[in-house]
């Protein structure tokens, strides 16, 4: 017997994790991964934010679901590096 792997093969009408970012930021709520993408940081910056105190920790939406709503990454952004005249 031949061992054939399975292969994850995406399909047609898959969207890009920028695209489901695009969509979690317009429904008010980001996970660690997109939330760390919308700061232009990595997942483990992310979580050095929280725990030096930068960032709030993650709220509990349900046992498997954490993250952050998109007001407070943009209260932290502003915070951070002010507002653009331009934006």
């Amino acid at each position: 017997m031949i061992y054939m792997p399975k292969i994850k093969v995406p399909s047609t009408n898959s969207v890009g994790h920028n695209n489901l970012c695009a969509e979690r930021v317009e429904q008010g709520f980001l996970r660690p991964a997109d939330a760390a993408n919308y700061l232009g940081v990595s997942k483990t910056t992310l979580y050095r934010m929280v725990n030096s105190g930068e960032l709030p920790p993650l709220m509990r939406l349900s046992p498997r679901v954490t993250g952050w709503p998109v007001q407070i990454l943009n209260k932290h952004l502003v915070e951070r590096y002010g507002a653009h005249e331009d934006a």
